[in-house]
């Protein structure tokens, strides 16, 4: 291999390792980032990384039962999961919360839309949970719903203990939603990545005359290179390699 083969193999290594060492620290961060905001706190007081914060006056005190008088008004209410479920179309989450109000009970729903959080809400909280929901107070089908505009304005206020069944459950939404969300920060990044190592990979076939088999695939897992670039063989013109190793 003459030294300006080599000097060119070298360089290609190392487009390579830094492309892939953008790729891992990028996974970190992005891994860091979900680690902070996967945490729960049931008090008021809630971490800075929780999903779930309280949002203005979030009270029971100023927890109401909303009339037809309150439509269009920003409430904030309070109440066991009855049941909570997707919408046919959007993915959007409805949640039915059974509300006290002094001797009073009402079902009350709770609307978020798939913008506003639903996917992350819908993977924390279990039937029998109560939680705390600010929104606009809108008519729909006839009765009143809570509209959420944020993922925020939705609090956990006491979990219900949960069998293993439930755990479990729990557990594997929380991995689905964090493993989209992974693939969805990823992708972009994985698809450039792809771009430039096959960009490069072409440029080592077009030099040396070598097949290099791709380490991408169609999930994010990478296959490491197995293409040994220190005994890339160079050809002849006519295909067949010279007896001493070098070009003829």
């Amino acid at each position: 291999m003459t030294l300006r083969n080599r000097r060119q193999v070298q360089k290609e290594n190392r487009i390579i390792a830094v492309l892939l060492a953008m790729l891992l620290i990028s996974l970190i961060i992005v891994s860091y980032a979900f680690s902070a905001g996967s945490g729960y706190s049931g008090s008021a007081g809630s971490s800075f990384g929780s999903f779930f914060r309280l949002s203005g006056e979030t009270s029971p005190e100023n927890a109401v039962i909303p009339t037809q008088d309150d439509i269009g008004k920003t409430v904030y209410v309070e109440g066991n999961v009855l049941n909570f479920r997707k919408t046919n179309t959007g993915d959007h989450l409805i949640i039915t919360l059974l509300c006290s109000g002094g001797s009073e009970q009402e079902t009350i729903s709770v609307f978020i839309r798939k913008s506003s959080g639903a996917a992350n809400i819908s993977s924390r909280i279990v039937n029998g949970a109560k939680i705390g929901a600010t929104g606009t107070v809108q008519e729909y089908g006839g009765s009143l719903e809570i509209v959420v505009s944020k993922e925020q304005d939705v609090t956990i206020l006491s979990r219900k203990k949960e069998n293993l069944t439930e755990q479990l459950q729990r557990l594997r939404k929380d991995y689905e939603t964090a493993a989209e969300r992974l693939r969805n920060s990823c992708g972009k990044i994985t698809k450039q990545l792809r771009k430039d190592y096959e960009t490069a990979a072409e440029r080592l076939r077009n030099d040396h005359g070598t097949i290099m088999k791709p380490i991408f695939h169609t999930s994010i897992r990478i296959i490491p290179l197995k293409t040994d670039l220190n005994n890339v063989r160079l050809l002849n013109d006519d295909g067949r390699q010279d007896s001493s190793g070098n070009t003829a």
